[in-house]
């Protein structure tokens, strides 16, 4: 019989306590206001609609620090059920959904590009030392492209087309360089525990632009706590089913 590898699943969940891991009653209602939106939103004022691809850039800001690049995304976690609990729960509470991996990925959910930083690392060509690197080249990048245009000048380019000269080839260089991949970086410290709030290359993060409106039938599993399992499903019914008990 063939072993079933436990270090991915095939789905990727999306808890709600951050900030207040053991906050039960406050992380049970956000999740119930995410059940009753069907929306995974990056900011409450967005409940409801789906949202299309954004960021911000920030001249005086540094990937090290992830406030150069500011994307509005939704997170998730690829992390099989029977390990949840061991780390990720006890930074992000006990409240969540699962989805399928595959439907996530249609929308354009993937993987984050994780980049470790360690003591002594703004030498050399690793570590801070890439993320300063990578945030020079990209100003550079962003200050070229705005010679070629007005501020108030809007672009757009067909997935996969040639640029047909210099100039249009710089703005579609730094519109992939900073959608596609420095809207995906994700510094981390490399010489922290597995259960400290900073070793975030724990949570196998995936990123999806905007937010995530989904169907009842995209649910696979929604998580809470026993305490609250009876009464979210006297609210959301059509979830009993698929109610997943998480024991802190």
């Amino acid at each position: 019989m063939k072993k079933k590898q436990s270090y991915i699943s095939r789905n990727l969940s999306h808890f709600v306590g951050f900030r207040n891991p053991l906050d039960h009653q406050g992380n049970f209602e956000t999740l119930c206001a995410i059940l009753a939106s069907r929306t995974v939103a990056y900011s409450r004022e967005t409940a409801g609609v789906q949202g299309g691809v954004q960021f911000s850039v920030h001249g005086g800001g540094c990937l090290s620090r992830e406030d150069f690049i500011v994307p509005s995304v939704t997170c998730y976690a690829d992390i099989p059920f029977e390990e949840l609990s061991v780390v990720h729960c006890k930074k992000y509470g006990y409240f969540g959904l699962a989805f399928n991996k595959k439907s996530l990925a249609e929308k354009g959910a993937r993987p984050v590009l994780y980049v470790p930083t360690f003591d002594g690392d703004h030498w050399g060509t690793n570590g801070r030392a890439l993320l300063q690197d990578l945030t020079v080249v990209a100003k550079a990048l962003n200050r070229e492209d705005g010679k070629h245009r007005r501020l108030t000048e809007k672009r757009s380019r067909r997935v996969g087309s040639n640029p047909p000269d210099a100039e249009e080839t710089i703005f579609a260089a730094n519109s992939i360089f900073q959608k596609d991949l420095l809207s995906f970086v994700k510094p981390f410290p490399l010489e922290v525990e597995d259960e400290a709030i900073e070793n975030v290359y724990m949570e196998r993060e995936w990123r999806l632009f905007g937010n995530y409106v989904f169907k009842d039938d995209d649910v696979i599993s929604v998580f809470v706590t026993e305490d609250f399992c009876s009464l979210l499903a006297e609210r959301f019914p059509m979830f009993g089913k698929r109610l997943t008990v998480v024991r802190p």
